[in-house]
């Protein structure tokens, strides 16, 4: 992380977050606890995020139009923007929402001292498809020693991008 080494991580913007893996269950039960990005980018938010209460039931709504990125998914209470599912697990709220039924509700409020990117704690709750596979179980089922091929060493090999051999 070269950022970092040159700063040391002593800069207020040095944070890193960990996001932690979606459970899931043999039955296609899911839960994913997460904090909402972005809460400085929408007027209002802070404000609401002080008169949320845990187990409160908030709202995700896909933002094909967002410039920085089409599939960013909203997180709002009825009427207030409050901010964005991370950018990591998109993939996954995708699933998870176009499954059918899910819930994301309040776990924790911090008050606006804790600054922006960590005032709300939020819970996601629902099912995936049968035989859905997340992006972190796919990478960690190669196993150890198992490293995807990447386009340079395919290229070197005479494989093309899409990993068929030419002919």
């Amino acid at each position: 992380m070269e950022f970092l080494a040159r700063s040391g991580g002593r800069r207020a913007g040095d944070t890193i977050e960990l996001l932690q893996t979606p459970n899931l269950t043999d039955d296609g039960h899911t839960e994913c606890v997460f904090l909402v990005h972005g809460i400085r980018y929408n007027e209002g938010a802070s404000d609401e995020i002080e008169h949320l209460s845990t187990g409160q039931e908030l709202r995700l709504l896909t933002e094909p139009e967002n410039p920085a990125d089409p599939r960013a998914v909203l997180v709002t209470t009825d009427d207030t923007r409050l901010g964005w599912v991370p950018s990591p697990l998109l993939d996954y709220v995708h699933t998870v929402m176009g499954a059918g039924e899910c819930r994301l509700t309040v776990v924790r409020a911090n008050p606006p001292e804790v600054g922006h990117h960590m005032r709300l704690l939020v819970r996601l709750e629902g099912c995936v498809p049968e035989g859905y596979l997340p992006a972190w179980q796919i990478a960690s089922s190669r196993g150890p020693g198992r490293r995807r091929q990447s386009w340079r060493s395919r290229r070197r090999t005479g494989s093309p991008p899409g990993g068929s051999p030419r002919g």
